[in-house]
């Protein structure tokens, strides 16, 4: 429910690497942040949430957060999409 609040869309899939079992990417244009999703999921079952923006015609990361538990992931995002609170 909570990404259709922050309408995302333009969903990507990441297969698994060195660093990640994979992850997805989603654009949202949430209240207090408009750009990319990024979320990977490491070996240790956490996640790794990057917020990511166009600045000058290149991608770069404006926001990251690891070590997230599942069950924090969505409110994670929604703090920054909506509220812009970084903890």
């Amino acid at each position: 429910l909570a990404m259709t609040c922050w309408g995302a869309d333009k969903f990507t899939a990441y297969p698994s690497d060195d660093i990640s079992f994979g992850g997805l990417s989603f654009t949202v244009k949430g209240l207090k942040f408009r750009g990319t999703v990024k979320i990977k999921l490491a070996w240790n079952d956490t996640y790794t949430v990057e917020f990511w923006k166009k600045r000058k015609g290149a991608m770069e990361i404006v926001h990251a957060r690891t070590e997230i538990y599942a069950m924090d992931l969505a409110e994670v995002i929604d703090q920054y999409v909506e509220q812009k609170e970084v903890a």
